[in-house]
Order: C-alpha cells, then structure tokens, then sequence
C-alpha cells in the first residue's frame, strides 16, 4: 500500500472492486487529479487521498467468485475498509476475543501481510500491517 500515515488500529484505506479499471482510473484523475500507483502488472491501483489510501481493483483480477458484488441480487460492488495494525497476531488475538471472526488467514502482499475479520453483525474488514 502507498506510504500514509500509519496509526495503530485506525482505518488508513479502503479497497473498491471495480468493473472496468480502466475506466475508474481515469475518472479518478480527472475529477479528483489523484495519481495513482499500480501493482501486480495494473491489476492493483493505489493513492493516498487525504491520508486514507484508495485501492482500486478489476473485480475479475483480484477477487473470487464470493466477492463479484451479489449482495441480495443487487449487482452491489464490495468495499473493504481496512485497519493498520502494529501488531498482526494481537489484532488477530483480539478480534477472537471480541467474538469476531477470522475469514481469510494473514497472507503476504506488497507492502506486508493482511488479514480479513468478520464482525459480530457480518461486515468484513480487514486488517493489515508492514512490521
């Protein structure tokens, strides 16, 4: 993830499964004049927009089958806000014991390792940490 400011337990990005990436990326830069970074040969697109990074990914590059947007037969798109962490398995530890859940184990991306936690009421976060 692009270099912003990194505090322990405050969400500092979110990620927006796109259609058309392109497209998206486009938009982005010509209303808000934001320069993005790409990752994964393009298939990742990250900027930092008032502190928060901005991740943008094609929906058929990144995501599985579970995460193509069919909430209730909506069409709707997934949005993943994600927290820093200074320590992976203390949040790990923590959101257990807060009776959350772990959906997708720590794994290794530019930048660090990240995992996902389902809440109590079922939203999905991340959590991710560069240490």
């Amino acid at each position: 993830m692009t270099d912003a400011t990194n505090q322990h337990h405050t969400i500092n990005a979110a990620e927006f499964g796109v259609r058309d990436l392109a497209a998206t990326r486009a938009f982005f830069e010509q209303v808000f004049e934001l320069e993005f970074t790409a990752y994964g040969g393009g298939a990742y697109l990250d900027t930092v927009c008032g502190g928060v990074t901005l991740g943008l990914y094609e929906l058929t590059s990144h995501a599985s089958e579970d995460d193509q947007g069919t909430a209730q037969g909506l069409g709707l798109l997934p949005v993943l806000l994600i927290f820093y962490s200074q320590g992976l398995k203390q949040s790990q530890a923590q959101t257990l014991s807060a009776g959350g859940q772990i959906v997708k184990d720590a794994f290794a991306f530019p930048g660090g390792r990240r995992f996902h936690l389902c809440e109590p009421s079922g939203h999905e976060f991340a959590v991710w940490s560069d240490r």
